[in-house]
């Protein structure tokens, strides 16, 4: 089990509360994950639903790739044209994608997916802005003679917001 993110702190070094809660990200657009580089991501799973948002048992077969995407920052809100605390328009796209690493893949079964092993790179930098990392799901597929699969487009996958912090210390060793 992945420990505590580290808590934030204020100009005075104080700590402080983190606002994000624990599964929603502060725009509440979506699930957050917080897992320290270098570790496994708990094991989860993504339910196949059709458009009124119904679990389709049937989808079996389907595989469906994880990706760990690191996103632009978003583009600072011009101050003449709104106010500070403007949100960005509705329809304003997302940042872009700066690198795409494929962290595992699953097979559907009875309508779930279930992502299982896949490891953050050690090496990741911790978040540093909000909508730096994110988890993607990528339809991958083949063609297949008797499972006849129409093709999902990325465009309406969801993904995950996923919060990188600095790996634990290693453990002291005990002294001989």
């Amino acid at each position: 089990e992945a420990p505590e993110p580290p808590p934030t702190t204020d100009k005075k070094g104080k700590a402080k509360p983190d606002k994000r809660g624990d599964s929603k990200s502060s725009e509440g657009s979506g699930p957050l994950l917080r897992v320290p580089a270098g570790t496994e991501i708990p094991a989860f799973s993504a339910t196949c639903a059709d458009a009124e948002g119904e679990c389709c048992p049937f989808e079996s077969g389907r595989v469906v790739q994880l990706l760990l995407r690191t996103r632009a920052p978003k583009e600072p809100v011009d101050k003449k044209k709104g106010k500070k605390g403007d949100p960005p328009p509705p329809d304003a796209p997302p940042p872009a994608v700066l690198n795409e690493l494929r962290l595992g893949a699953a097979s559907s079964a009875e309508g779930s997916v279930t992502f299982q092993g896949s490891i953050v790179p050690e090496d990741l930098e911790p978040t540093s802005y909000e909508g730096q990392y994110e988890l993607a799901f990528v339809d991958e597929t083949p063609d297949h003679p008797i499972l006849k699969f129409s093709s999902l487009p990325e465009e309406g996958l969801p993904t995950l917001e996923l919060v990188v912090y600095p790996p634990p210390p290693p453990p002291a060793e005990a002294p001989a």
